[in-house]
């Protein structure tokens, strides 16, 4: 018993080890439960100024996390989600949306690629037309929209701002969204199929007032933490900008 005991522990321990990178990051909150996706994106040059959507699965086909970058502004980009990989993520499939219609045409209209994830998270992708249909086959998803709607950031237009959703109880990133220049003083983010009906969620987001590129807290940069409940529809959330600010340890 005491042997079987020992390797019980041993395999637990080796699980958690596999789901985080190799710099021992396990995002914000220090969650162990949880490893960190790295995508470095190399040579992107026909995709700079489009859209992209990220999506990571499972080895059953199950949607885990969403992403969406609103513009890709340069052909060498790197991006970080945090506690959003566990030992059953498989794969990231993404695309970029080459014609610009705001949806998923299998390539070559859209670039689509899917790529295996490695134990430590950290995906180096360099452009090529090898395109996948990602739409097959197809996966299953948990759940709704997340509809956020931004309201009266005047003062924040064309700064960078991060969006997280996360489950409440387990502290798992299942949506990022990231505008590298807020777009209007007026804007909505939407992140489609991962919100569970009576699943409790926080919604931490801030915007890069000193331009670094990274966060600080309040008032160096602006932040804030929402609370949400999904609902069969999901949720739809507005917030107009304001000085309550929270330092969110994004």
């Amino acid at each position: 018993m005491k042997n079987l005991f020992m390797i019980t522990a041993i395999f637990f321990a080796l699980i958690s080890l596999s789901c985080s990178n190799d710099s021992g990051s396990t995002g914000p909150d220090d969650n162990i439960r949880f490893g960190d996706l790295t995508l470095n994106l190399q040579n992107m040059i026909d995709n700079v100024g489009q859209k992209m959507y990220l999506k990571i699965i499972s080895d059953n086909n199950e949607l885990q996390a969403i992403g969406v970058v609103n513009t890709l502004r340069a052909p060498n980009k790197t991006y970080s989600i945090p506690d959003c990989l566990d030992e059953f993520t498989d794969h990231l499939d993404f695309y970029l949306d080459h014609n610009e219609n705001n949806d998923y045409d299998p390539p070559p209209e859209d670039h689509a690629w899917r790529v295996n994830i490695p134990s430590n998270g950290r995906v180096s992708f360099f452009h090529n037309t090898d395109f996948t249909d990602i739409s097959e086959p197809q996966y299953n998803f948990p759940g709704r929209m997340a509809t956020l709607k931004f309201m009266n950031f005047t003062e924040s237009v064309g700064d960078m701002m991060e969006i997280r959703i996360i489950e409440a109880d387990s502290k798992r990133v299942v949506g990022f969204y990231r505008y590298d220049e807020i777009p209007n003083i007026v804007f909505t983010a939407f992140l489609p199929e991962i919100i569970e009906k009576d699943i409790d969620y926080q919604i931490d987001f801030y915007v890069d007032r000193n331009q670094n590129r990274q966060y600080d807290p309040p008032p160096e940069d602006h932040a804030w933490r929402l609370i949400a409940t999904g609902t069969s529809a999901g949720f739809s959330l507005t917030f107009s900008h304001n000085r309550d600010f929270e330092d969110i340890d994004f």
